[in-house]
């Protein structure tokens, strides 16, 4: 029998349980985050870049994406409200350029690798 490429697209059983296990961490991550306050949330499942900008202008949001680098999840609390414009090196065709609350600084992400987006609607009221 031929052996597979490694880059030939096709998932081994162990790559499809990992991600069955990354998007099983998604969802509990998700139910915290909303039991948390138990106020009502917009969530948007694999957002375009201008959903992503209107949201962070609102608000803070939670962002689970994955990293380019080496495809792992990532998660990220962050906003674009409140907040001084970054400076233009950061910013790159496709790219979402925002503030991260738990690092304190700005941070980067491509829009097509975001695959959920959730926003609190309280940070509207605060």
């Amino acid at each position: 029998m031929a052996k597979k490429n490694k880059n030939s697209g096709f998932l081994n059983e162990k790559k499809q349980g990992k991600i069955r296990g990354l998007l099983k961490t998604v969802d509990q991550t998700t139910l915290k985050i909303q039991e948390a306050d138990q106020i009502s949330k917009i969530e948007i499942t694999n957002p375009s870049l201008q959903e992503i900008l209107q949201q962070l202008e609102q608000g803070e949001c939670t962002l689970f994406f994955y990293k380019i680098t080496d495809g792992s999840l990532r998660r990220m609390r962050c906003t674009l409200e409140g907040v001084n414009p970054v400076a233009s090196k950061y910013n790159r065709t496709g790219t979402v350029v925002i503030w991260d609350l738990d690092a304190n600084e700005w941070r980067s992400c491509y829009a097509n690798r975001v695959f959920k987006l959730i926003r609190n609607e309280k940070t509207d009221i605060q």
